[in-house]
């Protein structure tokens, strides 16, 4: 009888317990939360400011305390040889940078960045490409080289835009790690009717998270810092800047070594409104210290 009682005691003592847990864990979620009236004091700063904007606050919203990624150095290898092949490679070293060269083009290689150039012949002609066909083919390579170099992260083509004056097409890319943005991981491929004329690109292996969890600063505060910091071309009165899109993502502001460690920023992307639809800027906001990087 006194057992079963017990027993009773025990089990009613575990279920308070857990719901006291809850609320708790309810209230530090909520505690690390967007709320409406910071929404609506978001709203009311970008206007003051000139600042129109289209975003969504669901990839912000969340400012609980965030943890360093590490991150390896790239093998720049593969993608050499994709983009050059292997006949008639020439190498010949610069301060702080390797050159190499084959009759498909010139690569450039320093510690962080590759650049790659086409070798056309003058005179040649180039002909017309769509900006369908500009996308499936910086899009072919990048599934090669993601299956060449067997990476862990993917692509996602944040935009394409002609080239002023020309019929070019620049498509442009950001590395992503298990759904969260790598910023620093990008690809700049420029396309003509020849192939890839043109690519830039800074590469690293994500880890994983590591270290403690750190506080962020909200993504109010990093909207203020970004309307205080922002390039005086777009604080021009008679200048109305587009806000497109807010999110969270990691960024390796610096590298050094084999072993480098990418930290949250958020991240905005803005379009003046004199300007094309597909010519964006994005501004970086370091989560951590809620400073602006240039």
């Amino acid at each position: 009888m006194h057992t079963e009682r017990a027993k009773n005691a025990v089990i009613i003592i575990l279920i308070v317990l857990n719901a006291v847990v809850y609320l708790l864990n309810m209230e530090r979620a909520g505690a690390f939360s967007l709320t409406t009236a910071q929404e609506d004091a978001i709203q009311q700063m970008l206007a003051r400011n000139n600042i129109s904007n289209y975003a969504s606050f669901e990839g912000v919203s969340d400012f609980s305390p965030r943890r360093q990624m590490s991150t390896a150095s790239f093998d720049y290898g593969i993608l050499q040889g994709l983009l050059l092949g292997s006949e008639n490679v020439q190498e010949t070293s610069g301060f702080e940078r390797a050159i190499k060269t084959s009759p498909r083009g010139r690569v450039v290689l320093t510690q962080n960045n590759l650049t790659f150039e086409a070798a056309r012949e003058p005179g040649t002609v180039i002909p017309q490409i769509t900006e369908e066909e500009a996308e499936a083919r910086a899009d072919a390579f990048l599934t090669e080289l993601t299956a060449a170099a067997d990476l862990n992260f993917t692509f996602s083509r944040i935009y394409t835009q002609l080239q002023t004056g020309g019929s070019d097409y620049v498509v442009f890319y950001l590395g992503v790690y298990n759904g969260t943005v790598i910023a620093s991981n990008y690809a700049r491929f420029l396309i003509d009717g020849a192939g890839i004329a043109q690519l830039s690109c800074t590469l690293a292996i994500p880890e994983g998270l590591t270290g403690q969890s750190r506080e962020i600063c909200s993504a109010d505060e990093a909207l203020f810092t970004l309307c205080s910091e922002m390039p005086e071309e777009y604080a021009e009165h008679n200048n109305t800047t587009f806000l497109m899109k807010m999110e969270l993502v990691y960024f390796m502001a610096e590298r050094g070594g084999d072993r480098s460690v990418a930290i949250p920023y958020y991240m905005f992307t803005t379009r003046r409104a004199q300007d094309e639809p597909d010519r964006q800027e994005r501004h970086l906001i370091n989560a951590y210290t809620n400073s602006y990087y240039r």
